[in-house]
């Protein structure tokens, strides 16, 4: 811990300096700059003891989606604060209706000034955010920690062995822990997590808040959505949707990036096709319309893009970046294509190969030649339950609540 906290010591300049580029380029404000180093004033008068819940951005912010609502009924929003490393995510969880900060970076003092200003009494962080300084700090504190969704993929864990007594002395002070998968759990066991801290292997990410309402298939069988598209799939995506306009002139696009500032090399991309498109951050636009495509360059607004899609392409997965949910188009009732790279839901992918719920493209031509196959209304269908069944879960959100409560109980409980 010593050799961290030096490390972190020699560090503090140049994160001061590459801090103060941002709020100088806008990025961040002068507000959220502080909260970085826990200097910002309380998000609420009299903060009651309040459970600080971490998501290091939209991803896993929305993946505690479901969870969050079920906790809402339990506590008040009002004792409930989430941190995120990225202003994107605050945005998205006051959209929620909770108060939101950006995190304390993991100094022992930064932490400590945001326990003590925010009240803090209990903490659930998501998925691979494990900080040595604040599980410490909470620690000696006897407030307790719990960690959902738990995520330790490979080469985290060969970067942990190489500091074991950290990552020993880290992983044991967690009170709870609902891994995502068995090995995940495993490597943490590996680490020193107790054997009375583990919790039920769960994806999180299979609890999503239900649709209340989802269109016929009539009126959204000509529509297609790109979900979370990265650099480089972009182009494939555009190019297959291209080639298959000539048998399918209805075909719309609903092309929504996962970082919305590409959204200017996107737009090249689709004029060089000779592509209309509007655009959402520029207009009211909540569909294509009379536009082959419409750029979804906002955030926040994906259940938007699934309920007027009979067809998902699943981004992330055509390039090394471990491919996106498929648990939410699902629920949608989409049909799903997707790339080859799924390692970030590697069972779940495995699951809809197995019961044939699912299409896999490796090229251009591959997502020509599945939008053609799913022209038919009646295929989409098919292949849409077909995904919506495979991808059902027997995990019981009710449960992990009850148990995840029980683990972070404190003597200041809320």
């Amino acid at each position: 811990m010593l050799i961290y906290r030096f490390f972190l010591s020699l560090l503090f300049i140049p994160l001061a300096i590459t801090l103060l580029g941002r709020l100088l380029a806008k990025k961040e404000s002068f507000r959220e700059m502080l909260a970085r180093f826990g200097l910002s004033s309380a998000t609420c008068k009299q903060p009651a003891p309040s459970l600080w819940l971490h998501a290091a951005s939209n991803g896993e912010l929305n993946s505690a989606k479901a969870f969050l609502e079920k906790l809402r009924e339990t506590k008040t929003d009002d004792s409930i604060i989430i941190t995120c490393n990225t202003v994107s995510g605050i945005t998205l969880a006051k959209s929620f209706g909770y108060r939101a900060l950006l995190a304390p970076l993991d100094y022992w003092w930064s932490v400590q000034m945001f326990r003590r200003t925010e009240n803090i009494s209990q903490h659930i962080t998501m998925e691979s955010e494990i900080w040595p300084n604040r599980f410490a700090m909470l620690h000696k504190k006897k407030i307790k920690i719990a960690v959902l969704g738990a995520r330790l993929g490979a080469q985290t864990s060969k970067t942990w062995s190489k500091f074991p007594q950290l990552a020993a002395s880290t992983i044991a002070k967690i009170d709870f822990l609902s891994a995502q998968n068995l090995e995940s759990l495993q490597r943490f066991q590996k680490f020193g997590l107790a054997d009375s801290a583990i919790g039920s292997i769960v994806n999180l990410k299979s609890f999503i808040v239900q649709p209340q309402h989802i269109p016929a298939r009539s009126a959204r069988a000509n529509t297609c959505l790109a979900a979370s598209t990265h650099p480089g799939e972009d182009e494939m995506i555009i190019d297959g949707f291209s080639r298959v306009r000539d048998q399918w002139p209805l075909l719309k696009l609903i092309l929504a990036p996962r970082h919305p500032h590409r959204a200017k090399t996107i737009k090249n991309l689709l004029s060089k096709r000779d592509l209309t498109f509007v655009c959402r951050s520029q207009s009211d636009a909540v569909s294509p319309s009379e536009y082959d495509v419409l750029l979804a360059d906002t955030l926040g607004e994906m259940d938007l893009w699934y309920k007027q899609s009979g067809i998902c392409i699943i981004g992330g997965s055509f390039k090394h970046s471990g491919g996106h949910t498929p648990y939410e188009p699902a629920a949608y009732e989409c049909a799903l294509i997707h790339g080859p790279f799924t390692d970030n839901f590697k069972g779940e992918y495995e699951t809809l190969t197995i019961n044939s719920a699912s299409l896999i493209a490796k090229s251009a031509q591959g997502v020509c030649d599945h939008l053609l196959r799913l022209k038919n209304p009646a295929n989409q269908e098919n292949l849409a339950m077909s995904a919506k069944d495979a991808l059902a879960q027997d995990s019981n959100l009710d449960s992990l609540m009850k148990d995840v409560v029980s683990a972070v109980q404190s003597a200041k409980s809320i």
